[in-house]
């Protein structure tokens, strides 16, 4: 209420929504492409494209917490 919190990176929303469900990276895989690439985004260092997004949303999470807030529009 009183902190407003900043939004998650997307890999530390899949990370968080892991915790809540009881996921390993095995898991994370199939959603992932395989288990190198899910370590890969889980860590930072590879981003998310459409069609790892696509899949992470059957989990239940929201769209806004993969691909962030949209950006204002500068004229």
């Amino acid at each position: 209420k009183h902190c407003p919190l900043e939004p998650l990176e997307p890999f530390e929303a899949i990370k968080f929504r892991m915790n809540q469900s009881g996921l390993t990276v095995a898991d994370i895989a199939p959603y992932s492409g395989s288990r190198l690439r899910g370590y890969e985004v889980l860590n930072g260092k590879r981003p998310l494209t459409v069609l790892m997004i696509r899949r992470i949303l059957t989990l239940g999470m929201q769209a806004q917490s993969l691909v962030g807030s949209p950006e204002p529009v500068r004229a």
